[in-house]
């Protein structure tokens, strides 16, 4: 959504010259710390920014189709966030919780 937005408003401010190589270039594109995978001292991280209602669903799909289970949380969240609906999503996946300000 973020990406789509962002075209748009690159194309109505007449700044996109060719669609099909932007279109390339975002499909290309990567967010570091957006379900990524690192190995590490024998295990598997999963890093991932998600700190809102919508990204700790899409983190809980990826989860699920990562086929996680067990996962160690470590979170924090900032006031003014909701966090209860934010946790109800990771819930099924993670059998431990650490919590940081």
């Amino acid at each position: 959504h973020n990406s789509a937005l962002a075209f748009a408003a690159l194309e109505m401010g007449g700044l996109v010259k060719d669609r099909e190589a932007a279109a390339c270039g975002a499909s290309l594109a990567r967010i570091p710390g957006r379900f990524q995978r690192i190995e590490a001292q024998g295990k598997t991280w999963i890093l991932d920014g998600a700190h809102n209602l919508d990204a700790g669903q899409i983190l809980a799909k990826q989860l699920e189709e990562a086929d996680l289970q067990g996962v160690a949380l470590l979170t924090g969240m900032l006031h003014g966030h909701d966090p209860e609906p934010f946790y109800e999503n990771l819930y099924p996946f993670v059998s431990e919780v650490f919590l940081t300000r």
